[in-house]
């Protein structure tokens, strides 16, 4: 009985507003149109990594049908992140002939996701020098988070990209990955079976491998950090100053 009431609140205060910054195009355009929010009042800036900046590695790391290759996932919920899913492109890896392994950090797998080739860091604390190095070994020595999860906003997604590691996931509204850029996002419903597809074709050719892992770099050092946050929000700010569209926040929320 409340919903309409509560509804109508809502839209009120979201339309009185000066800015509603959203961190991904499918937050903003539900928002935008849930509340009927105008385009000088909604705009997109990605969030950032809740990492500090790791440095940058030196060379990017090599990816080789005849090497190991070590698949990531990362969250608290196994299934909810997708791990089945890594788990099984690990599997058809393996059946191809690769030496494919997967390391679990943040969850527990049931035990049936679990054989020899999976390495499991079920609570990582950063604050322990210790375990904040095997956090970050993880990131350092993964060739492919794969992470085919739902998510309103992906962090995980951001701290591999300040690592230089390529995320494959799904393509839904809060992933904050670019095809080819930052790695590759399938059409919602694929099987392990094309996640191990794109794992095989980048092992036919591993310049452009090397050239994913330096795009994925680059796009943290633009966009997906706090600082560009910050410089992007501030930007807004002095552009709606300037323009007097923020003359009169003292009255408005």
């Amino acid at each position: 009985m409340l919903d309409p009431l509560t509804f109508r609140a809502e839209r009120a205060i979201y339309q009185n507003l000066d800015l509603a910054l959203w961190p991904s195009d499918w937050l903003k355009r539900e928002a935008d149109t849930l509340y009927d929010l105008s385009e000088s009042q909604s705009v997109v800036v990605p969030w950032g990594a809740n990492i500090d900046t790791p440095k940058a590695e030196a060379t990017p790391l090599a990816l080789s049908k005849d090497a190991q290759v070590n698949l990531l996932v990362v969250g608290r919920d196994w299934f909810a992140k997708g791990g089945p899913v890594a788990f099984e492109t690990m599997n058809i890896l393996r059946e191809a002939g690769v030496d494919a392994r997967l390391t679990v950090v943040g969850t527990q797998p049931p035990d049936v996701h679990i054989n020899p080739y999976v390495k499991v860091h079920r609570a990582l604390n950063k604050a322990v020098p210790r375990e904040r190095a095997l956090f970050e070994a993880a990131f350092r020595n993964a060739h492919f988070l794969v992470q085919p999860s739902f998510e309103s906003w992906g962090f995980a997604f951001c701290e591999a990209a300040a690592y230089s590691l390529p995320s494959l996931c799904l393509s839904v509204g809060g992933v904050p990955v670019q095809d080819g850029i930052t790695g590759h996002d399938l059409p919602q419903g694929s099987s392990a079976i094309e996640f191990a597809e794109i794992i095989q074709g980048y092992l036919k050719n591993p310049e452009s491998y090397a050239a994913l892992r330096l795009s994925s770099r680059a796009e943290f050092e633009a966009s997906l950090n706090w600082d560009a946050w910050g410089r992007r929000v501030h930007d807004l700010f002095e552009e709606r100053l300037a323009s007097g569209i923020l003359s009169d926040m003292s009255s408005r929320t």
